[in-house]
């Protein structure tokens, strides 16, 4: 999936086991790059295809220890999203998210499903669900 612009949320849900809400509701604030930490301090969910923000799933915060590769990937995530806020230029909406469409408006958390289960499918590979990273 390196090829996707999303991938440092693939890899992210890979390498911690972080929920696609938390995903989703990841804002640049939580993440310490010198650090290598990540704080899951909000989530996105979907009720009646209506987006919120809520608390994560277990209520209560937590951090998340990155491994240097993941830190990588996150920090050039970065760089790209600079890039698509400078294109879309005062059309942009920044909302600090760490993952966003290209203009910088809300990933419904079911297109996180359906685009992960359409590129699995595609590679080719043994099924495997988004939970299951």
């Amino acid at each position: 999936m390196k090829d996707d612009r999303l991938y440092a949320l693939w890899h992210l849900a890979a390498m911690t086991g972080m929920r696609r809400g938390e995903l989703l509701g990841l804002r640049w604030a939580d993440i310490d790059c010198e650090a290598k930490r990540v704080a899951v301090r909000q989530a996105v969910i979907s009720v009646a295809y209506e987006v919120s923000v809520t608390t994560p799933k277990s209520f209560s915060a937590r951090v998340i220890d990155l491994d240097p590769r993941t830190v990588d990937v996150l920090r050039e995530h970065g760089v790209a999203q600079d890039a698509e806020r400078t294109n879309a230029g005062s059309h942009y909406a920044d909302n600090d998210r760490v993952f966003r469409k290209a203009d910088g408006t809300a990933i419904h958390p079911d297109v996180v499903r359906t685009t992960f289960d359409r590129r699995v499918k595609r590679s080719g590979v043994k099924r495997v669900r988004f939970h299951d990273l």
